[in-house]
């Protein structure tokens, strides 16, 4: 998703999770797109597995592309968040991101 490749971000989510990034994408203005020019450099602050079908990842990702609100153009910059995932068979898809 940092890299604006959605197509290939939508396989690692849930169906609401590739709805809620396809909203984000109907949001992008061409000049935000052209902002990304390098790779973002992710790091995994916090891991916690809950049972066998639930996981939540804490991050930091720079060198994204940081859209704020759909007020403020987005800039390039850094940005920490929250996964959660679900196990679907054997697959740890993206369900929701805070």
């Amino acid at each position: 998703m940092f890299t604006c490749n959605l197509d290939e971000a939508s396989k690692f989510c849930t169906k609401e999770a590739q709805d809620n990034l396809s909203w984000y994408a109907s949001n992008l203005t061409d000049r935000e797109l052209n902002l990304i020019t390098k790779r973002p450099v992710i790091n995994i602050l916090k891991s916690n597995i809950q049972g066998d079908t639930l996981a939540t990842i804490n991050y930091k990702a720079e060198q994204v592309l940081v859209a704020d609100s759909l007020e403020h153009a987005g800039h390039i910059g850094t940005k920490e968040g929250t996964l959660e995932l679900v196990r679907i068979g054997k697959k740890w898809k993206i369900k929701s991101e805070r």
